[in-house]
């Protein structure tokens, strides 16, 4: 008489199934399959944050090129200075105050991010390719007829580096425009 629990190479009709071995062997060809595909998900986390990062530097710098090419044209915020080729201010995005403030009232506070802003002008034979190419001085005679404005946005404050500068994980994004008047 055989008993139920004696298979001798087969198994019984009723007990149809997976063995331990073939569910092990299952599970480690699984598993090795799903670690090949995790380096695509930390990229593509890595990208989406970078992404991220190069959308909320470009509004920065939108932003501020808009609301400048908006001023009137000796508005003070985009007049060169007198003898000077260029006017460069220099502000910084406080996550505290949720605005852009100067460096005195940042204080010791890290910002978020630095936004630097160049105007040059200069008459349109100084301008080629694109570019004030000469530049005039603020209070010439007769007066500039281009004014060009730069504006570059970068995460952090300017002149510091650190360890994600070192390694190029920071972003910096950079705009132009051509004020005509």
């Amino acid at each position: 008489m055989q008993g139920i629990w004696s298979f001798r190479g087969r198994r019984p009709q009723k007990e149809r199934g997976f063995s331990v071995v073939e569910v092990l062997i299952a599970a480690a060809i699984l598993l090795f399959i799903l670690l090949g595909l995790l380096p695509i998900f930390t990229q593509a986390a890595m990208s989406n944050s970078s992404g991220n990062q190069y959308t909320q530097l470009t509004n920065a710098a939108k932003s501020e090129l808009e609301r400048l090419i908006d001023l009137p044209i000796d508005n003070a915020e985009v007049v060169v200075p007198n003898g000077v080729n260029e006017r460069v201010t220099t502000t910084y995005y406080s996550g505290t105050a949720k605005t852009w403030v100067d460096l005195t009232t940042l204080g010791s506070e890290e910002p978020v991010w630095n936004r630097r802003v160049t105007i040059r002008q200069c008459d349109l034979t100084g301008f080629v390719n694109g570019r004030c190419a000469t530049l005039q001085p603020g209070g010439v005679i007769p007066p500039a007829q281009l004014r060009q404005i730069d504006i570059d946005v970068s995460p952090g404050r300017t002149g510091t580096s650190t360890a994600l500068a070192l390694l190029g994980l920071t972003k910096k994004v950079s705009l132009s425009s051509i004020k005509v008047f």
